[in-house]
């Protein structure tokens, strides 16, 4: 009596091993060395696993990465090997996925000097959508007024609250900072110039 469309989702049978790994990592506290594929290419990473995070259908790994010295996300379907060491780490007190995410729209954090105070308006008929769901922990949406209302959010980086809007569409209308409104009407202009193309 209940389904799943599973539209978009990630599948992962070709990765359970890794999974398994990453599990007895997290559950057992001990240290694994990650073969990890990045747009950079392939390497090993020393890790300390904090978090298996599930965000929009897919797999992250919240994790102290030794080479960088600070806790970094790895897609899980971007590992290509999990090596399981027998060296116990002892889990940070001071750690919460929760404050890590505090300022981060969706999955990736920006750097956390950052404060962007970003404030986007939305006309009415959008406000269940926005109002009534949890995007990220400090986010304010205002009342309606005169058919619009407006949400605020403070982020550490821009990249992914710039894709949000963008999947909305024009009925998302960012009004600061001028940053982020000069990556929106560029992209909007890139995506006016390719339909306007004489190639097509």
């Amino acid at each position: 009596k209940f389904y799943s469309t599973g539209f978009g989702s990630r599948r992962y049978e070709d990765a359970d091993d890794h999974i398994d790994g990453v599990l007895r990592g997290l559950l057992n506290q001990f240290i694994l060395v990650l073969h990890y594929r990045s747009k950079k290419g392939e390497r090993d990473y020393l890790v300390q696993p904090y978090t298996l995070v599930m965000h929009r259908d897919v797999l992250y790994l919240n994790a102290w990465a030794e080479s960088y010295e600070e806790i970094r996300t790895f897609r899980v379907d971007n590992i290509l090997a999990v090596n399981l060491t027998k060296d116990y780490f002892d889990y940070p007190a001071n750690y919460s996925p929760e404050s890590f995410y505090e300022r981060s729209f969706e999955v990736f954090k920006g750097d956390e000097k950052n404060k962007i105070s970003v404030v986007i308006e939305f006309p009415e008929n959008l406000y269940d959508y926005v109002a009534k769901r949890s995007w990220i922990a400090n986010q304010e949406v205002s009342p309606v007024q005169d058919g619009k209302f407006r949400m605020q959010v403070v982020v550490s980086d821009l990249f992914e609250i710039f894709h949000w809007v963008m999947s909305i569409g024009s009925e998302a209308r960012v009004l600061e900072p001028k940053e982020l409104i000069e990556m929106v009407r560029t992209e909007a202009l890139k995506i006016l110039a390719g339909y306007n193309s004489r190639d097509r």
